[in-house]
C-alpha cells in the first residue's frame, strides 16, 4: 500500500517536470522506500589511548546524534550506509533520466558535430554566442567527454559549460578590447563566428539545414585567416575581417596565435610581465626532456620586434584528437576521501586509456624538476582516435611556460623555496611521492641538466634573463637535481 502511495506522489510530481513510464516511477517508489528503511549518517573513528573506537552519528530535527557501535555493529552498519548511497544514485539517475527525456525530444536549429557525424542538437542566444538549450541527442558516444550523466545522457549544464570553455577566456590579456573593436559581446560569439571549430579535436557547430561538411571547414586540412590573429598580437583590425580562424578556441591568459608557417600549424605564444621568461622556459623544457627522453611537443624560441616567443607545432590531426583531463575528472567525479591522482587514474581504467600511470609519473618528476607552478587539469591530457575513439595514451606534455621563477625576482629563485604545483598537491616535495613507479633516467643525463640551463639562458636571455638570473635558476636546478637523484638512486 505505501508503495502505491509513493508511485502515485512521482506521478504527481511528473506533471511538467518529469516524463517516465510506469516501471521507471515504479522503481523511483521502491527505491525511496528502501532508502528510508536504511541508517542515515556516517560513521566516525576517534583513537584514545591508542585504541579505536567507533560511532555512529546522524542528524535528527537539526540534532547532531552519536551513538558507539562494538566491531560488528560497525561492519554492518558501512554496509548499510553504502547501499543507501547507491540506492540514492540511482534513484537520482533515474529521476533525471525523465528530465533528460523531454529535453532530448527538443528539436533545435543548431547540431554539434563530430567530424561528420551530428551528435545533438542545440540553440544558442544570438548576442552572447552561449548555448541557450540543449535538445535531442543524435549519437550519445559521440557526446563531449565530460557532458555525460552517469547512465550516458547529455548534462545540459555541463555541455554549456564545455561550449563556455572552448572559448578564449575572459581573462585573456587584451580580449576585451579586441571584442570591443570587433562590437562582439563575448569570446562565446566570437567562437560561434568559426563554427567553433579548434585544432584540439573534431568537435564543431553548424545550423540544421546548412550543408557543410568536416572536409570543407576544419582547419587541420584548411587554411584559416590570419586576422584574427593578427588583431589580437597588434591590436590592428583589417576592414574586410574574416572570423575563419583556430585563435577563437585558444585557452589560457597569455598572448598567442596559430599561424600556418610551410603548410604546418604552428601555435605562437609571448611570455607575461615584468620578464618575459615563459617562452625561454618552453624551449629549455623541451631541451631537458630531450635529454631525459620525456615525450613531449617540441619548443622553439623565436623573438618577433625584439620580443620573446615561443612556436610550438599543433600535436592532434584530423586523425588524433586531445581530450583534456580536465574533462575526463569530470565526467568521473571524485568519491569520498579519494584524491585527484586516484580520481584520474580510476576514471583512465574505466576508459581504457593505455600506460597512464608511467606517464603521469614522468610529467611529476618533470615539473619537479624544472619548478612548473601551472600545471592544473587543461594543461595535460590524453589522445584518442577521432574516427574510432580508441585511446591511444597520454598526450606528449606541453606548456611547461610557467616554470623556473617565471614572475619571481632573480633572489627568491636561488633561495628555493618549497614552490606550489598542481594539480595532485600544493607542494612540489609533496607530489613528487606520487611519482611511482619512478622512471629510471640516467643518472649522467641528469647532471647535465643544470649547466644545460644555464648555458641556454646565458646565451638567449638578452636583456630579458641577465646572468645573474640564469646562474640562479640553474642553481635551484641543481638542488632539485641532487635531491631527485638521492631519491630515484639512494
Amino acid at each position: 500500500m505505501m508503495v502505491k502511495n509513493v508511485v502515485k506522489t512521482f506521478y504527481n510530481l511528473s506533471e511538467g517536470l518529469f516524463i517516465m513510464d510506469s516501471e521507471t516511477a515504479k522503481r523511483i517508489a521502491e527505491l525511496a522506500l528502501k532508502i528510508s528503511e536504511l541508517p542515515k549518517g556516517s560513521i566516525s573513528r576517534k583513537v584514545i589511548n591508542g585504541k579505536a573506537y567507533f560511532y555512529h552519528q546522524w542528524r535528527e530535527n537539526g540534532k547532531l546524534n552519536s551513538e558507539y557501535l562494538n566491531g560488528a555493529q560497525m561492519i554492518e552498519l558501512n554496509s548499510q550506509i553504502e547501499l543507501r548511497k547507491k540506492l540514492k544514485e540511482e534513484m537520482n539517475d533515474l529521476k533525471w533520466r525523465g528530465f533528460s527525456h523531454e529535453l532530448t525530444e527538443l528539436d533545435l536549429p543548431y547540431l554539434l558535430m563530430h567530424l561528420n557525424s551530428p551528435v545533438v542538437s542545440l540553440s544558442f542566444e544570438e548576442r552572447t554566442g552561449v548555448i541557450s538549450e540543449v535538445g535531442r541527442v543524435e549519437n550519445a558516444s559521440l557526446l563531449p567527454i565530460g557532458t555525460m550523466t552517469s547512465y550516458g545522457a547529455v548534462d545540459p549544464n555541463k555541455l554549456k559549460d564545455w561550449w563556455l570553455n572552448r572559448s578564449i577566456p575572459a581573462s585573456r590579456s587584451g580580449i576585451r578590447n579586441v571584442l570591443e573593436e570587433l562590437n562582439i559581446s563575448s569570446t562565446t560569439a566570437l567562437l560561434k563566428k568559426s563554427y567553433g571549430l579548434s585544432l584540439s579535436d573534431g568537435y564543431w557547430v553548424k545550423e540544421k539545414d546548412n550543408a557543410l561538411s568536416w572536409e570543407q571547414v576544419n582547419f587541420f586540412s584548411n587554411p584559416f585567416s590570419d586576422d584574427l590573429g593578427q588583431l589580437l598580437f597588434s591590436g590592428v583590425k583589417k576592414t574586410d575581417m574574416q572570423y575563419s580562424s583556430p585563435d577563437s578556441s585558444s585557452g589560457g591568459n597569455l598572448k598567442k596565435r596559430w599561424k600556418i608557417i610551410n603548410g604546418e600549424r604552428v601555435l605562437i605564444k609571448g611570455g607575461s610581465v615584468p620578464f618575459r621568461q615563459e617562452p625561454f622556459n618552453e624551449a629549455i623544457a623541451s631541451a631537458l626532456c630531450d635529454t631525459l627522453g620525456i615525450p613531449h611537443v617540441e619548443y622553439q624560441l623565436i623573438f618577433i620586434s625584439g620580443q620573446p616567443y615561443s612556436v610550438c607545432p599543433d600535436f592532434a590531426s584530423e586523425a588524433v584528437e586531445f581530450i583534456p583531463a580536465h574533462d575526463i575528472l569530470l565526467q568521473y567525479p571524485r568519491r569520498k576521501n579519494e584524491s585527484t591522482l586516484s580520481q584520474l587514474l580510476r576514471a583512465c581504467d574505466a576508459l581504457g586509456i593505455p600506460n597512464v600511470r608511467p606517464a603521469i609519473s614522468e610529467m611529476i618528476i618533470l615539473d619537479y624538476l624544472i619548478a612548473n607552478e601551472d600545471r592544473h587539469t587543461n594543461n595535460f591530457g590524453f589522445l584518442r582516435n577521432s574516427e574510432t575513439l580508441e585511446w591511444l595514451g597520454m598526450a606528449p606534455l606541453f606548456d611547461n611556460g610557467s616554470s623556473f621563477g617565471f614572475d619571481k625576482l632573480t633572489a627568491d629563485i636561488a633561495a628555493y623555496k618549497d614552490i606550489a604545483c598542481e594539480p595532485f598537491k600544493n607542494r612540489h616535495q609533496e607530489q613528487l611521492e606520487l611519482a611511482f613507479p619512478c622512471p629510471q633516467f640516467n643518472a649522467q643525463a641528469l647532471d647535465s641538466l643544470p649547466a644545460l640551463a644555464e648555458s641556454f639562458f646565458k646565451e638567449n636571455g638578452g636583456k630579458f634573463v641577465d646572468s645573474a638570473r640564469a646562474e640562479a635558476i640553474s642553481s635551484a636546478l641543481a638542488i632539485r637535481v641532487r635531491d631527485l637523484k638521492r631519491r630515484l638512486l639512494g
